[in-house]
């Protein structure tokens, strides 16, 4: 990872690229900020940022969302190969050239 400075913000980029011994096929970044996929697009998984707050800390949440994103997880296992279905379904490399990043 390479730190990419933004004004007084610090965004970390994942390369998983790196990883060797991983399969890009069967491979999946999560993050809520799409510029953290830049090194590998097209296995990014763009999600809603969890901050765990609740207005009531007493109360019990069930985290919708997250039961969403299992489904998809779901749905990638049955992939041979998840970089299509990623694409289809949140078109992060055409997002980043859209906004010129990539």
């Amino acid at each position: 990872m390479f730190e990419k400075p933004d004004e007084d913000i610090n965004f970390l980029v994942k390369d998983i690229s790196r990883f060797k011994n991983r399969d890009l096929a069967r491979s999946v970044i999560f993050d809520p900020r799409p510029l953290n996929f830049i090194m590998t697009p097209d296995n990014g998984f763009p999600i809603v940022p969890y901050t765990a707050e609740f207005e009531n800390p007493d109360q019990v949440v069930k985290d919708e969302y997250l039961l969403s994103v299992i489904e998809d997880l779901k749905t990638l296992r049955k992939e041979d190969d998840v970089r299509s279905w990623l694409n289809e379904s949140f078109k992060v490399r055409q997002t980043l050239k859209n906004s010129k990043l990539i």
